[in-house]
């Protein structure tokens, strides 16, 4: 099961992003990856949209254009995977596809890969940076977009260690909200 986080940054009239815009035809994902869901039927895979997406109303034809996707491929989803928490989304899935998306570290915390293609963050990039920690950690792969590779990749990736280990820890958390308030940095306890 593979979880795909879409953004709404890949639009052709995106003015915060110019950067990014005309990389993708269809402004959601690469075609391929069309391709991919249409021959890979034992894989299931989730589309889901940001919450900018979902309400704004200049996005509908996102939404339009993954009702008529998903209506052709019943190995894919989008609607109930956009609307239910996204940690929820998380956990039902195996590995995680994105162009560019800070859901790479909720994926890592659960110990869930991520496998990420845009070409502003591979080097060279204006963000070539993004992700580096993810990167070494071994929770991430940036890649120019292949289809064998992301097939592949998708078939043989395995969960890993919780990034987090101690997600439960209430003791845990606490020294770590404790340790944010006093480390001296911008969340000093003065400031707060």
């Amino acid at each position: 099961k593979v979880l795909i986080s879409l953004s709404w940054i890949y639009a052709s009239d995106c003015i915060e992003y110019p950067h990014l815009n005309n990389i993708l035809e269809n402004e959601l994902f690469y075609e391929e990856i069309g391709e991919l869901v249409n021959l890979e039927k034992d894989i299931f895979w989730s589309f889901r949209l940001h919450p900018v997406q979902l309400n704004m109303p200049k996005y509908k034809y996102m939404i339009n254009f993954m009702k008529k996707f998903v209506s052709k491929h019943a190995n894919s989803d989008f609607e109930y995977i956009s609307n239910i928490p996204l940690y929820n989304a998380l956990l039902i899935n195996d590995c995680h596809l994105t162009m560019f998306s800070s859901v790479c570290y909720e994926a890592s915390i659960l110990g869930i890969p991520s496998l990420a293609f845009c070409p502003s963050i591979l080097p060279g990039g204006i963000d070539e940076n993004r992700y580096f920690d993810l990167e070494n950690e071994g929770y991430l792969k940036k890649i120019s977009f292949e289809k064998e590779f992301v097939k592949n990749w998708v078939k043989n990736v395995k969960k890993m260690n919780p990034r987090i280990s101690n997600l439960r820890d209430e003791k845990s958390y606490d020294e770590s909200i404790n340790w944010i308030l006093n480390s001296g940095g911008i969340y000093k306890k003065d400031k707060v």
